[in-house]
C-alpha cells in the first residue's frame, strides 16, 4: 500500500527524510486523507502511520507527522475505529511522544476540540464538524461520552495555565449542548480533587468559578 511505499523511502536515512521534509510531504499526505474517502480512516491506517514515527530521526518530520496526521481529528473523526484511535492517543502516543504532545496539544486546543467534534447534539452549527450530512460526517455509532471521557483523561495529564481554566469557564457557560455543559461541570469537580490537584497553582481559580454562578 502507499504507506508502505512511503516508509520503505523514508527508512533510507536522514537525507530521504530531510528531502521529505523539505517537501512538507507529510502535509500533502495529510490533505489527500482528507479528500479521500472517510472509510479509509481505519485504525490500521492510523498504525501503519504511528510505525513510521519509529524510523524518522529528524523532529522537524517527526513533529509534521505528529500534527498532520496522527493527531489530525478532521482526518479520524469518520473512523468506525474512532474511539481504539482515542485510546491509542491516551495509552501509548502519550506517553512515548509526551512532549510533542504537550507542545502542540495544549488543554485549551483539546478544550476547543471537545466542543467541535465530541458535541452530543448538532446545534452549534458555525461551530462544529462531522455533523450529519457533511463531507466527514461522524460514524452515526460513535459513543460521544466515551470520546470525550478519554479525552478529559489526556486533559488531566496536560498542564494547565490562568487562561486554561478561565477558558473552560467560557466554555460551559457558552455551550448550547446541555450535555456538554454537564460533563464539563464534572470535569471541574474531578480537576479540583485530583491527586494532583491541578487548580492549587492558579490564581483565578475561585474567580472563574464564581461566574458559574451566573447560570
Amino acid at each position: 500500500d502507499i504507506v508502505s511505499i512511503f516508509s520503505s523511502a523514508l527508512v533510507g536515512g536522514e537525507l530521504e527524510q530531510f528531502d521529505f521534509g523539505e517537501a512538507h510531504g507529510f502535509s500533502i499526505i495529510s490533505y489527500l486523507l482528507y479528500t479521500s474517502d472517510p472509510k479509509q480512516a481505519t485504525y490500521d491506517l492510523y498504525l501503519s502511520f504511528y510505525s513510521m514515527m519509529k524510523i524518522l530521526v529528524l523532529d522537524e518530520v517527526k513533529k509534521e507527522l505528529f500534527t498532520e496526521i496522527l493527531l489530525n481529528f478532521d482526518i479520524f473523526i469518520p473512523s468506525k475505529d474512532h474511539l481504539k484511535i482515542l485510546e491509542h492517543w491516551d495509552n501509548v502516543l502519550f506517553v512515548e511522544f509526551e512532549s510533542l504532545f504537550r507542545e502542540h496539544f495544549t488543554f485549551s486546543y483539546l478544550m476547543d476540540a471537545l466542543r467541535i467534534y465530541y458535541w452530543y447534539e448538532p446545534i452549534e452549527k458555525a461551530k462544529i464538524r462531522g455533523e450529519p450530512g457533511s463531507q466527514r460526517s461522524r460514524n452515526k455509532d460513535l459513543d460521544v461520552s466515551q470520546c470525550r471521557l478519554i479525552l478529559f483523561n489526556i486533559l488531566l495529564k496536560l498542564n494547565i495555565r490562568n487562561e486554561d481554566f478561565s477558558g473552560l469557564i467560557e466554555h460551559v457557560i457558552a455551550t448550547e449542548d446541555q450535555k456538554q455543559k454537564l460533563d464539563l461541570l464534572l470535569f471541574i469537580a474531578r480537576l479540583a480533587t485530583s491527586q494532583h490537584c491541578p487548580l492549587k497553582n492558579l490564581s483565578n481559580a475561585i474567580p472563574s468559578v464564581s461566574r458559574l454562578s451566573s447560570m
